[in-house]
């Protein structure tokens, strides 16, 4: 992948089409932030869900009453947005941090009872005697 600095094009190249700021710059993250929000808030204002604002549910004539209208969708719109971000930060606060997983046991139980003897593997020795069958 090129790095954004190696494909800078002159100002004159495709002047109408280009975007403002070279992709991947902060400038360029900045931008798209920006435009994502915007983005966000456009489909959260037509979700049926919300405001539901799409085109034919507003039964309004007149342009300064569908103005009105949208005027009190964009400010429910923001109070809900708020509303959210405040029930966010309280849940934050009331809820304790985040418990760690248990160490995992390193230790054995013959490192806890050190009286036990140390096993020692069996000697290599003949294999014992067969025992009798017994009926």
């Amino acid at each position: 992948m090129l790095h954004p600095a190696e494909h800078h094009h002159p100002p004159d190249v495709a002047a109408k089409t280009r975007q403002r700021f070279d992709y991947g710059t902060p400038e360029w993250q900045d931008h798209y932030n920006q435009r994502t929000a915007v983005e966000r808030a456009f489909s959260h204002i037509k979700d049926p869900a919300g405001e539901n604002m799409n085109r034919g549910s507003i039964r309004l004539l007149g342009r300064t009453k569908i103005k009105f209208l949208r005027t009190f969708a964009w400010i429910a719109h923001h109070l809900r947005i708020l509303d959210a971000h405040q029930r966010r930060l309280q849940t934050l606060e009331t809820t304790p941090p985040r418990r760690t997983r248990k160490k995992r046991r390193t230790r054995t139980y013959r490192d806890l009872l050190p009286n036990l003897a140390p096993t020692t593997p069996p000697a290599a020795g003949p294999p014992p005697p067969d025992r009798p069958a017994t009926h």
